[in-house]
């Protein structure tokens, strides 16, 4: 039995880049999105956390990742929400008493 295709779907992939980081892609795609059917009044929202060890903290001071590597005729816009912050681990007890 043959199904429709998807109106809508995504997936990632993560490959080492030329620099030896990781890139990180989203794709999406779908019958609607490939056919540029998609209502103007549907939105896709990304929360994404990033870390590279201490090096954020370190080096980052401003907002740096506000820029759009390839442009589509969706609108796209991107920013940082928060500035880097030391990271905050689990306690490794089982009672906890406080914060980080």
């Amino acid at each position: 039995m043959r199904h429709d295709a998807a109106d809508y779907y995504y997936h990632t992939r993560v490959r080492r880049g030329p620099s030896g980081l990781y890139n990180t892609w989203l794709i999406v795609g779908g019958e609607a999105f490939d056919n540029h059917t998609v209502p103007e009044d549907e939105s896709l929202s990304l929360t994404l956390t990033g870390t590279n060890g201490q090096l954020p903290r370190r080096a980052l001071q401003s907002t740096v990742l506000d820029t759009v590597m390839k442009t589509t005729s969706a609108s796209i816009a991107v920013r940082n929400l928060c500035a880097p912050t030391l990271p905050c681990y689990p306690p490794a007890r089982t009672v906890f008493t406080g914060g980080c």
